[in-house]
């Protein structure tokens, strides 16, 4: 039976008032779910989802993974793209639609449904059913955020976003007279050279333009080692990321799409353009409870390094992540300070050792360590070596798993999500693979849970959940979702580890600034007077 409903003709009931035996079956079916929130349909439970299960089964050997790639891949006929684009493009626009375009969009939507039908058999056979259905959960789960949104001051907001473009040449004339390197608010690059070299910096030149580096991560290194060109990076970075301040706000909050699964690890990854948790850390200070209203923001500590050592069974990794800091057992263990030393007096050394970690972590190279510590390559090298004799089982464990999955052409996480490997794949993306794989799975699951057990998430970053609940309930809901994120992250890791939470609670009013964005919301909102 095919229902074809429009809209426009009035409120239409829900065609399954029994949600809990139905399974919902649809492609990339975030869409679907925010229509029937927005409609004030029940939710539906169970969900297979063929976008995500097609992505992990060709996970990294497609450039797209929509519907049309998915039909190609199987071998069935589909509507051309440019016909897709025509109608979906008329949707988009809006109404009032002629009695043709009403016709045309509903045999459209008709031809993703065709679709489905089709689909669905081809890849029954090898559909891994309770991992699926998990996944679908959390697209529903994705679904609800998004229509929540994140609470936000509109009217701050509104002021800076309308005064962005004196607000950036405001900020140019504080920082120029430092630098000389900004003629009529324009960066100049011959006068940031001359800089450099009236300093005596070392620096890089690019392989295309032989211009000076100015990207952020090289950047982010110099200033390690330059201090004085911090001002001038932070600058820079605002200036590149933020053209036009443009976020997407709707009724109060910040919405957005948060694109889970986009990423080969399936991480989300939201548009840093619309999501207030994507773009640099001051942007957060838009992030403000409403009146009644608190917000939790808890992380996992260290998510990645405690990954890594509960899969790797390493004993120093276990032992240092136990032992409350990683970063300062690792200074330790590398002889970089005294053992016992205490944090206050070695915050320097901790520092570089926790970008040793993330460094190794995300397989960044010798050179890209170099860069982002700004410290010569023999002393990178000298620190790679260290982390490798810090944690040899780790090490090991690494050579092995990247071998297999090299051998296999595929690497999986604990809990089914994997990645197709091709020739092109290297070593550096596969050992960062089995972190960021898990740590995603984590994420989804504590968001699963916590919505089962009624909190509000309103935004997944990385490895961490923004809550929102009454400002009355903020401890008990604080303590309840740290109590969760163990559970899970301890269940995941096959009981080796329990990692650690902590949370900062944000009550009625109070702006989500972390320290590292103090400065430039300061900067920037003592521009309009907040």
């Amino acid at each position: 039976m095919v229902h074809h409903v429009w809209l426009g003709d009035g409120p239409v009931a829900s065609p399954w008032p029994d949600t809990e035996n139905v399974l919902f079956v649809a492609y990339n079916s975030v869409a679907e779910a925010s229509c029937f929130l927005a409609l004030g349909w029940p939710p539906m439970t169970h969900t297979l989802d063929l976008y995500v299960e097609f992505k992990q089964r060709a996970n990294d050997t497609l450039p797209s993974y929509n519907l049309l790639a998915a039909l190609a891949y199987f071998g069935i006929d589909s509507i051309d793209h440019c016909t897709k684009t025509y109608w979906r493009d008329v949707a988009i626009r809006g109404g009032p639609f002629t009695s043709e375009e009403r016709d045309g969009l509903l045999a459209y939507c008709q031809t993703d449904v065709d679709a489905l039908l089709e689909l669905y058999p081809k890849m029954f056979p090898k559909l891994d059913w309770v991992r699926a259905v998990q996944r679908g959960r959390y697209q529903l789960e994705v679904a609800k955020m998004e229509h929540v949104g994140v609470p936000m001051d509109v009217e701050l907001y509104e002021r800076v976003r309308r005064q962005w473009e004196r607000i950036k040449l405001e900020l140019i004339e504080q920082v120029n007279p430092i630098y000389g390197v900004f003629v009529d608010g324009r960066f100049v690059h011959e006068l940031f050279a001359k800089y450099i070299l009236s300093r005596g910096f070392e620096w890089d030149v690019t392989d295309t333009s032989g211009r000076l580096r100015t990207d952020d991560d090289y950047l982010r290194g110099q200033a390690r080692r330059y201090p004085e060109l911090e001002q001038l990076r932070q600058l820079l970075k605002l200036l590149n990321q933020f053209k036009r301040l443009s976020i997407g706000v709707d009724g109060g909050r910040n919405r957005g799409p948060l694109m889970p699964f986009a990423t080969k690890t399936s991480r989300n990854a939201p548009k840093a353009r619309l999501s207030l948790f994507s773009g640099p850390r001051w942007i957060r200070g838009f992030i403000r409870p409403g009146d009644g209203k608190a917000l939790v923001y808890t992380d996992w500590s260290a998510q990645e390094f405690g990954v890594l050592g509960a899969l790797s069974t390493d004993p120093a990794m276990i032992e240092g992540y136990r032992s409350g800091d990683p970063y300062l057992h690792f200074a330790y263990r590398s002889g970089a300070v005294p053992h016992g030393t205490p944090r206050k007096e070695c915050e320097n050394a901790r520092e570089q050792h926790k970008v040793v970690i993330l460094a190794q972590q995300y397989g960044q190279s010798i050179v890209g360590l170099r860069d982002t510590l700004g410290c010569t390559t023999a002393k990178a090298k000298r620190l790679y070596r260290d982390y490798r004799e810090a944690f040899p089982v780790l090490d090991d464990w690494l050579e092995d798993v990247t071998n297999d999955a090299m051998i296999r052409m595929r690497c999986q996480a604990l809990h089914g999500w994997q990645m197709r490997l091709t020739d092109d794949t290297s070593h550096r993306t596969v050992q960062n693979f089995f972190a960021q794989a898990n740590g995603a799975e984590m994420l989804r699951r504590a968001v699963i849970q916590l919505a089962d057990a009624g909190v509000q998430v309103v935004m997944p970053v990385h490895d961490a959940v923004l809550v929102e609940c009454d400002a009355e309930d903020v401890t008990a809901t604080a303590a309840t979702v740290e109590q969760i994120m163990g559970d899970v992250s301890e269940e995941l890791l096959l009981g080796r580890l329990r990692l650690r939470t902590s949370s900062e609670i944000y009550g009625p009013g109070e702006r989500v600034i972390e320290a590292g964005g103090r400065e430039m919301w300061d900067r920037i909102t003592g521009e309009v007077g907040e």
